[in-house]
């Protein structure tokens, strides 16, 4: 792509925005195909919206990028920097609309560039340093490589290096075991139902899908679970207010287990208005609640319309056909649940957004609880479950999901699959939960670290431009 830009020859800005817009529509229309699966779900009332969605949000996050593609041009034009800076400067505007994309209007950093690196878990370890933005960056530069040897050998034999260095780390870091726990580590439970997304809410079938998740949930023990764990709106009851579920499930769990489970929650009005919907997650312990969150990172269309009154007065609905739309709830939270240590609890996308869902307090693991039933078996579940190992890189904690159809899975604090339930199957899951690591230093920095890697390809672009003046 960068080839294309800079061997062409004097490109207008107008052009330089429709190519690079051209390769993003492309990259994402590729990659988020699988949205379209959401609009057959209800077929008769969404169908017609499906070729819109999957092409007007592709359109829409490529204009980041050609924005960026003009920026670079501009900058090019008026400083004339030489050929290795000119290479340099385009990987740092790339990576600041990979940023930008992940944070505006919400944000959306769905298959990021340095995602690609899961792949390799030794060069996925550097994640817990500068995060998935900073594994971005060594996309780029491995990317190009053979376009910086040209113009500068030294330097691609120490960028060569240096991942060799990186990797070469994330061995070591994969090798090192854990340390010896005075306490037996707890066991959990991850319940995977597979309820069909078009069958879930449907009355005649609520029965059924309550006795099939509490089915699951009771199957032999081969240790006592410390805690079980339901998906996102795992059953079609209100499960704060419906005692006798609770108790029912009570009653298959062995004392002292506790269940966490996603679930819908409705908040009554004083003044008798619409009652309030929230997306939440529930903690309880013999058959009561004791701890809730609501999810705080809502999905625009999915669970709320941008300027829901004025839409709802339109005739359109969000994908849950929920009258009003879902309320945000206040932010990150920390849960205690039993025995187990506390953890942080993240529903379905807020598990997209590096460091968005951690409180001040660090937790000992974090719960994802997820419904991608809307997608069916496509790409879109792994590309979800691909990032949910990516936050357990990031902050060195184990990661519990719970998806109603996959993928549901143990993963360790440096992204290794400790057990999955495979995606379109029913199924449990119990294993021993592993316990977190030192706090990593993106988890004590953030972003930090990402914006330090962006400095420094400023300054040697920098360095690299004064030494060509010098040269000539």
């Amino acid at each position: 792509f960068f080839l294309t830009l800079d061997t062409g020859g004097p490109m207008s800005r107008s052009a330089g925005f429709w190519r690079g817009w051209a390769f993003y529509f492309g990259y994402f229309r590729i990659g988020l195909y699988w949205l379209g699966g959401a609009f057959l779900v209800e077929a008769d009332m969404f169908f017609w919206l499906m070729p819109f969605a999957v092409t007007l949000l592709p359109a829409g996050l490529a204009l980041f990028y050609g924005v960026a593609v003009v920026a670079w041009l501009e900058f090019c034009r008026r400083f004339r920097p030489a050929a290795l800076a000119r290479l340099l400067l385009f990987v740092l505007v790339m990576m600041l609309a990979d940023y930008v994309r992940g944070h505006v209007l919400t944000g959306f950093p769905w298959n990021l560039p340095g995602m690609a690196l899961l792949g390799w878990l030794p060069l996925a370890q550097s994640a817990a340093v500068w995060g998935v933005y900073g594994l971005g960056v060594m996309v780029w530069i491995f990317g190009l490589l053979p376009v910086i040897a040209r113009h500068h050998k030294p330097l691609a034999a120490a960028l060569l290096l240096t991942m060799t260095a990186v990797a070469g780390a994330g061995f070591m870091r994969l090798k090192e075991r854990p340390t010896p726990q005075d306490t037996p580590q707890p066991i959990i439970r991850i319940v995977q139902p597979h309820l069909a997304q078009a069958e879930k809410w449907d009355p005649a079938l609520r029965r059924a899908h309550l006795e099939k998740t509490i089915s699951l949930t009771s199957r032999p023990f081969v240790a006592k679970p410390d805690l079980v764990i339901w998906p996102e709106t795992a059953v079609p009851v209100l499960l704060d207010r419906d005692e006798g579920v609770r108790r029912h499930v009570a009653s298959v769990l062995p004392g002292g287990s506790g269940l966490v489970s996603g679930s819908l929650r409705r908040k009554d009005r004083e003044d008798g208005g619409r009652p309030i919907s929230y997306n939440s997650l529930f903690v309880i312990q013999d058959g009561a609640v004791t701890a809730q969150y609501d999810k705080h990172h809502l999905v625009p269309f999915g669970e709320y319309l941008p300027l829901q009154p004025l839409l709802e007065a339109l005739g359109l609905r969000q994908l849950t056909r929920l009258r009003g739309g879902f309320q945000a709830g206040p932010g990150p939270a920390l849960l205690s649940a039993g025995s187990v240590p506390p953890f942080v609890p993240m529903i379905c996308y807020e598990v997209i957004f590096p460091r968005s869902s951690m409180p001040d307090t660090r937790p000992g693991w974090l719960i994802n609880v997820t419904n991608d039933g809307w997608f069916g078996q496509t790409a879109g579940p792994w590309q979800h479950f691909a990032m949910a190992r990516m936050r357990a890189i990031e902050e060195g904690l184990p990661l519990a999901r719970a998806a109603n159809t996959g993928i549901s899975a143990l993963i360790s604090p440096k992204g290794q699959i400790i057990g999955l339930v495979p995606l379109g199957e029913t199924g449990v899951m119990d294993a021993a939960l592993p316990s977190a690591l030192e706090t990593t230093i993106y988890a004590r920095y953030g972003d930090m670290t990402f914006w330090g890697l962006l400095s420094l390809i400023g300054v040697a672009a920098f360095m690299v431009n004064l030494r060509q003046r010098d040269v000539h």
